[in-house]
């Protein structure tokens, strides 16, 4: 029996909702690469660019409230699993490669569009 429904229903939404954000910045960043090979148009990539910092973003904040979700039911529940404990390594590596796609995605953009503002 779980003693915090709630948390337990957040955690669930907040997973499917990380897994989704990770799929559309791993799907993103491949349309960039594949851009770069076809040719896109220089508005199409900067675009493609700036739709992945905003995903990147989201996927950082998914990730700590995920942590947060699963941390604060184990807590509740008086109990850890080790598919809580996969979701949370899942969840630093979601963190990780949002911030190092963001920074990356930023750092190309900035050396597309030097003087202009972003």
């Amino acid at each position: 029996m779980r003693f915090a429904p709630f948390v337990y229903l957040m955690q669930k939404i907040l997973f499917r909702m990380t897994l989704f954000t990770f799929l559309l910045l791993i799907s993103s960043a491949l349309l960039y690469v594949a851009g770069n090979f076809q040719r896109f148009l220089d508005s199409s990539q900067t675009f493609i660019l700036r739709e992945t910092i905003f995903v990147a973003v989201t996927l950082f904040f998914f990730s700590l409230a995920s942590i947060v979700a699963v941390i604060l039911d184990s807590i509740f529940s008086r109990f850890f699993s080790w598919k809580k404990a996969a979701f949370l390594i899942f969840c630093v590596f979601c963190i990780a490669l949002a911030a190092a796609s963001g920074m990356a995605a930023r750092g190309i953009l900035a050396l597309i569009t030097p003087f202009s503002s972003y």
